[in-house]
């Protein structure tokens, strides 16, 4: 689980036209993977021992709907994940 410092401060970013994408994601800890999942599943997160998060979205999704699974698996990361 994200502090909430951290969790506001990546939210932010994310609304920054300037904003490099991947390197705010790698500076919380996550990795984006885009992979061929079967067309119901949409997306998921798990987290490795090294405490990185791994979003998984799935890359047959039109872009609007990838950005919103996006979203959602950040949600679970923020509000969901075990605390350290």
């Amino acid at each position: 689980m994200m502090l909430p410092d951290e969790s506001y401060k990546l939210i932010r970013s994310l609304y920054d036209p300037e904003c490099d994408f991947d390197e705010l994601l790698r500076t919380h800890g996550i990795r984006l993977h885009e992979i061929a999942f079967k067309p119901e599943l949409w997306g998921a997160v798990y987290i490795s021992r090294k405490g990185i998060y791994h979003v998984f979205i799935n890359s047959i999704l039109p872009h609007g709907i990838k950005q919103k699974t996006f979203l959602h698996e950040l949600k679970h990361i923020i509000f969901d994940a075990p605390k350290e």
